[in-house]
């Protein structure tokens, strides 16, 4: 068989592709996007990708994935967001919400401790996918949530670096 694929790695994928949109057909509430019958090899190996810095949040988010101005180019894409504030903890899937009102998802790693609205992050990587009708953010594993101390005042930046990312 194959040689095992690990992270970092650069594949060729080839298949047929296939987006359902449900039955009835409902657009407004996402689509799936299926390869079928996918074979997968390994191109070559190499480092994971950098994410792509993405200054505001917002530019993520939206009502529906058909929302223009929204994440739909950054589907697929590993983004990082800098100085976050969490506005929401997780509800009863998993789904937690950050500052621009992008909504943070448990489909690939679930964040432990669970995440408190008020919270502060210094940084947060992920994946944008798009599901139940929204676009929404991610993360790979605990690296990738970087939770930092609120910086009130300049006495509580003992380290003399701002890691609470908010200036």
């Amino acid at each position: 068989g194959a040689a095992p694929l690990a992270v970092g790695d650069q594949v060729y994928v080839a298949g047929r592709y296939e987006e359902y949109a449900g039955d009835p057909p409902d657009i407004t509430v996402g689509t799936l996007t299926e390869l079928v019958a996918a074979t997968v090899s390994c191109v070559s190996a190499g480092p994971i990708p950098a994410p792509i810095l993405v200054a505001d949040p917002a530019t993520l988010a939206g009502a529906t994935p058909l929302e223009a101005g929204t994440g739909e180019p950054y589907e697929g894409v590993l983004v990082e967001l800098r100085g976050l504030d969490i506005t929401a903890a997780p509800g009863p899937f998993g789904e937690w919400r950050v500052t621009g009102d992008l909504r943070v998802d448990d489909d690939l790693y679930e964040t432990a401790p669970a995440p408190v609205s008020g919270e502060r992050l210094g940084s947060l990587v992920g994946v944008i996918d798009a599901a139940n009708g929204n676009f929404q953010l991610q993360p790979r594993s605990a690296a990738d949530v970087v939770r930092v101390p609120r910086e009130t005042t300049p006495a509580l930046c003992t380290n003399g670096t701002d890691d609470d990312v908010d200036g």
